[in-house]
């Protein structure tokens, strides 16, 4: 069973074999998260999976900015309430076996499990000051004027509002910054 925590991943590893399997790669496949998306072994040697079971943790690094997540974990919030079903996500593992094989095994994430993943991005992303492809915080590269939802959205109006304003700061600052190092 995979746990979810925030943008933590756990898993537990069964290999029923007698001899190690390797976890070669693991990745998103989603219909709504970016390709991009990091899905990162917190300890290394977690890799080498033994015969029995083991607790493997994983870090999951959406490709989003802070405001980014939080409009989404809104859309995924959405999802939760009206009880329908997510764009499809999966977390996918290539394992390499010991007999030479190889094997792909996924698991589904919910839209509870995705709402929490974006929340908790947009919380490690509020304490990001410097923005860049190892933390994920860049956010999709949406031009500013897709950046606010549209009139068939519906996210709230104060909520949008609250957004603009949090986006217009961080491009001011922005603005400051550029001119007091050019």
């Amino acid at each position: 069973m995979p746990s979810v925590d925030g943008t933590t991943l756990r898993i537990v590893a069964i290999n029923r074999g007698d001899a190690s399997a390797s976890l070669i790669k693991a990745w998103v496949d989603s219909e709504y998260l970016a390709a991009a998306t990091k899905v990162q072994l917190r300890n290394d040697s977690d890799a080498i999976i033994h015969p029995g079971s083991q607790l493997i943790t994983f870090d999951i690094v959406p490709l989003l900015d802070e405001d980014d997540s939080y409009r989404s974990s809104l859309e995924m919030l959405n999802f939760v309430i009206q009880n329908k079903e997510p764009p499809r996500t999966e977390i996918r593992f290539h394992i390499f076996q010991s007999d030479g094989r190889f094997v792909v095994q996924g698991i589904s994430l919910d839209a509870e499990q995705l709402f929490s993943l974006l929340r908790s991005n947009a919380d490690r992303c509020s304490a990001v000051t410097v923005v860049n492809f190892e933390n994920g915080c860049i956010g999709r590269g949406t031009p500013p004027e897709e950046r606010f939802p549209t009139e068939s959205d519906s996210i709230p109006q104060g909520l949008v509002d609250d957004l603009e304003k949090r986006i217009n700061r961080q491009q001011e600052a922005a603005a400051i910054n550029a001119s007091q190092d050019g």
